[in-house]
């Protein structure tokens, strides 16, 4: 099984850190990767940015939330970017920072992200990448 590390690295978009990035952006700016944690969904859609997240747990000083707001306003200021995820479960669903207890390297889900009124970016399952 390959890691999230992994994964990134084999479709052109190595982790900037592999102890704390939740996320990935090709160098071109052409695909971003995104941790996604099988218990976060929210009606088939996830919550990219909690507003509670950034409100709590000192997120907004760490450099993995940080990257990820970064590629997240990316991802919505360019649109032709494939957005990707990977399904990953967490060692305690609890704990933060999280570990990842397992990683989908055989699924990765197409992404569209949109943000909602209160400025929180979402994003919604369009289908699965062949």
């Amino acid at each position: 099984m390959k890691s999230f590390p992994a994964i990134c690295a084999s479709l052109g978009a190595p982790v900037k850190n592999q102890r704390w990035s939740w996320c990935a952006l090709a160098p071109d700016g052409d695909r971003a990767i995104f941790t996604l944690w099988q218990d976060c969904f929210v009606n088939k859609r996830y919550p990219v940015t909690h507003k509670e997240d950034r409100d709590t747990n000192g997120n907004p000083r760490r450099p993995g939330w940080v990257e990820m707001q970064r590629i997240a306003e990316h991802c919505l200021s360019n649109p032709e970017a494939e957005i990707l995820g990977v399904l990953c479960k967490a060692k305690d669903e609890n704990a933060d920072p999280r570990q990842r207890e397992w990683v989908d390297d055989k699924e990765l889900l197409v992404l569209k992200f949109e943000r909602s009124e209160d400025g929180e970016i979402w994003a919604e399952i369009k289908g699965r990448k062949q």
